[in-house]
């Protein structure tokens, strides 16, 4: 056989494959057509404008820097500060509720001075529903992370971070990865299965 026969050979069974594929419309039906429908649902799902989170934020701190730190976090756009509740157990049953995305301890030595005039080094702490799987927190807590780094490059070149974010999640819902993962293999068994 000759190139000019080989080519012609791939050429007739690349033609006849397409034309049986063709003609299987759930073939094509799952191959072009389904994916544009779930990326157009997905973006309406998602395109509901400018997200915010709610967040609360309980300060033991009197410091001006601590009063400067919570001011800026009021002015990040994409955090709703809450006001509305006045102690932590309050805070975790919205937490459990969803009706916050976000919990913010500040300790009382946030932004205080040693005798020496150096700054104290604070662990700040964070919390969110380790259950729900919307990934905000993990935006948020990015956020405030971002803020107090800000924070720490304001004192100067200190050796050691001054704040510090330590994120724990509360077992709040009892979910975890293989919840979200069976209704979604159960969801696509059809789809592959060809039903």
């Amino acid at each position: 056989m000759n190139i000019k026969q080989n080519l012609y050979a791939t050429y007739m069974l690349t033609r006849s494959s397409l034309m049986m594929y063709f003609r299987n419309f759930t073939a094509v039906f799952f191959t072009l057509i389904f994916p544009v429908i779930f990326l157009i649902v997905f973006w309406l799902i998602s395109s509901k404008g400018d997200s915010t989170y709610p967040i609360v934020v309980f300060s033991d701190a009197t410091s001006q820097l601590s009063k400067d730190f919570i001011s800026s976090l009021t002015q990040i756009k994409a955090l709703e500060p809450k006001t509305d509740i006045s102690n932590l157990d309050d805070a975790k049953q919205k937490l459990k509720k969803d009706d916050i995305t976000f919990i913010l301890v500040i300790p009382k030595d946030f932004g205080t001075q040693d005798t020496q005039g150096k700054y104290k080094t604070s662990r700040v702490e964070g919390f969110y529903n380790q259950g729900t799987q919307s990934g905000g927190s993990g935006a948020v807590g990015a956020l405030i992370e971002h803020q107090l780094t800000k924070y720490h490059a304001k004192l100067a070149a200190l050796p050691v971070p001054t704040f510090t974010l330590y994120s724990s999640g509360l077992q709040i819902v009892n979910l975890t990865g293989i919840d979200y993962l069976l209704p979604g293999m159960f969801g696509f068994v059809p789809l592959v299965m060809g039903f």
